[in-house]
């Protein structure tokens, strides 16, 4: 059986992972490359904002704080994360996000309680730490293999004309 730690461990390692993971591809790919549905800017604007909301959560929770949480629909919020970034580079942008993981680590390893809800946003369901970490870092691996189709596919189609 897995001990709570090994299955914090396990969790913060895959955030981590991921979080490098997209940190090197956004910084090399460009800016406006499109997966169908959003520009890679647009997304790594996201996935920064989301960081953010993160961090101020677990410092919430670990204060002990009455949470303040965002309302609003995920693309309400994500376009509002779009317009406040949109004058940012992508080097700036992977720079907040690596900040911002590094906070939310150590925050993390600082919560004594994984099982409590972690809330991210008003009228969000119930979600304990692990399971909104795991989660978080799912999410982050799932739009960098989203613009990783999208680069193949262009560059299919432009070596096909």
């Amino acid at each position: 059986m897995v001990s709570v730690s090994e299955k914090k461990e396990r969790a913060l390692v895959a955030l981590q992972d991921a979080v490098d993971e997209a940190t090197a591809y956004f910084a090399r790919v460009n800016a406006n490359l499109y997966d169908g549905y959003q520009t890679a800017h647009e997304v790594l604007a996201q996935l920064v904002f989301w960081h953010y909301q993160h961090v101020r959560v677990a410092r919430m929770l670990l204060a002990g704080q009455a949470l303040d949480l965002l309302s609003g629909t995920r693309p309400a919020l994500n376009r509002a994360a779009c317009a406040e970034r949109r004058t940012m580079t992508m080097a700036e942008l992977v720079d907040q996000l690596a900040d911002q993981q590094r906070e939310l680590d150590a925050l993390l390893r600082g919560l004594p309680d994984w099982t409590i809800d972690f809330p991210i946003k008003q009228g969000g369901r119930p979600c304990t730490v692990e399971d909104r970490v795991l989660a978080l870092a799912t999410g982050i691996n799932n739009h960098v293999a989203q613009f990783r189709r999208a680069a193949v596919a262009r560059q299919t189609r432009s070596t096909l004309n």
